[in-house]
């Protein structure tokens, strides 16, 4: 092969490299949905696996109305209390949404707010989906999910008779993998 076949061999396989790399982002946007929905859960001392917040999140992806319900479990990976001691308190969270067979799951951040409020806050999370966690549907699935609402709590210990009750608003995307 002469140079000159050469210089042009090795400048369309670059461009065409180029294009593979700067679509597979392309293709992956494609692949994402809006996501909306409720939470409604319940704060378990001794729940199924372990000690945190067990309840229900109903789903809704992109501009398909079909109402998903996942099974919620939302374990505590490490919180501290607020600085200015009125009640508010910080840390992360491992939130597994189960729907069927199908699973994602949601490594965020979150502040608790009371300000001095006894029994209430309102709760704010950021986090992201972590693709290697997914099953089904979405497995390898990447997106980034917000989650606001309140928590009520009753007694200083949850039960059946004074439950801590939470509920929130989720927005994001999920971007499943192809």
């Amino acid at each position: 092969m002469s140079s000159k076949n050469r210089t042009r061999f090795a400048t369309v396989s670059c461009v065409a490299l180029a294009m593979v790399l700067l679509a597979a982002p392309a293709r992956a946007a494609g692949n994402c949905q809006a996501l909306d929905g409720t939470i409604a859960g319940h704060f378990e001392i001794a729940g199924s696996e372990g000690p945190g917040w067990y309840g229900r999140a109903y789903l809704t992806f992109g501009s398909d109305p079909t109402v998903l319900v996942a099974d919620l479990v939302d374990l505590n990976n490490g919180s501290k209390d607020h600085p200015n001691s009125h009640g508010n308190f910080a840390g992360y969270e491992l939130l597994t949404f189960t729907i069927g067979v199908d699973s994602f799951r949601l490594d965020a951040q979150f502040l608790c707010l009371s300000e001095g409020k006894p029994a209430f806050c309102w709760f704010s999370e950021e986090g992201k989906l972590v693709p290697a966690a997914g099953t089904g549907q979405f497995a390898g699935a990447t997106g980034n999910i917000s989650i606001h609402g309140s928590a009520a709590f009753f007694g200083d210990v949850p039960t059946t008779d004074d439950p801590w009750l939470w509920t929130a608003k989720m927005t994001g995307s999920v971007c499943k993998a192809r």
